[in-house]
């Protein structure tokens, strides 16, 4: 069963959510200075214009692969696929916010987003 959502959507839930950490991270890597300000930015225009929020290409076609990972049983919620989607997303942006911060981040920007997707799928406690 979980074989078929990943078929249906193309890859596998893990392969998604590192297709977009790696982007991230990519993006982010070499302006962490740039980082605080342009969360900012970002909080600011989420909580002013919710419908846009709504209609980001990024979150809706992640919320089609958290989707069908729940159908086809390769993930576990109890809760929407929007709003799975929407906690990966904030994971990621307070990773990004928490490595902008530190003048001597000992781990790269891809091994924090990392730990971001494997807490996303595995839980703190592990699974």
């Amino acid at each position: 069963m979980a074989r078929t959502a990943a078929v249906r959507r193309g890859k596998p839930l893990p392969a998604v959510l590192k297709a977009t950490t790696d982007a991230f991270a990519e993006v982010w890597a070499d302006k962490r200075a740039l980082l605080p300000h342009a969360g900012a930015v970002a909080l600011r225009r989420i909580a002013a214009v919710e419908a846009a929020r709504d209609q980001q290409p990024l979150r809706l076609e992640l919320v089609k692969h958290v989707a069908a990972a729940v159908e086809g049983g390769e993930l576990r919620a109890k809760l929407p696929a929007q709003i799975l989607a929407d906690m990966f997303l904030l994971n990621v942006f307070a990773a990004l916010m928490a490595w902008s911060g530190s003048a001597t981040a000992a781990l790269p920007l891809p091994v924090i987003l990392g730990g971001v997707t494997d807490l996303f799928l595995h839980g703190a406690a592990g699974s």
